[in-house]
């Protein structure tokens, strides 16, 4: 997810994955961002969608996976 304000040396933009969490950087377009782990609080680290909500700034994490088999996680 790439925030709607990204210019060159201000850029936020957020990644998940189905078993890796939700991880942030303010300086996506550099040569090496420096990343930031942000959903330590989250019950589970299975991330199965990202939205931003640019009137609130908002970032809603949708947690578990679609698709099921043997290491799949449920979503809280």
């Amino acid at each position: 997810m790439i925030a709607p304000t990204c210019v060159a040396g201000d850029c936020r933009v957020w990644i998940a994955a189905a078993g890796g969490g939700v991880w942030r950087t303010d300086n996506a377009l550099a040569s090496t961002p420096s990343w930031q782990f942000v959903s330590g609080g989250f019950a589970t680290n299975a991330i199965g969608t990202l939205n931003y909500d640019a009137a609130s700034h908002t970032l809603y994490a949708g947690t578990g996976e679609p698709n099921s088999s043997g290491d799949s996680e449920a979503g809280v």
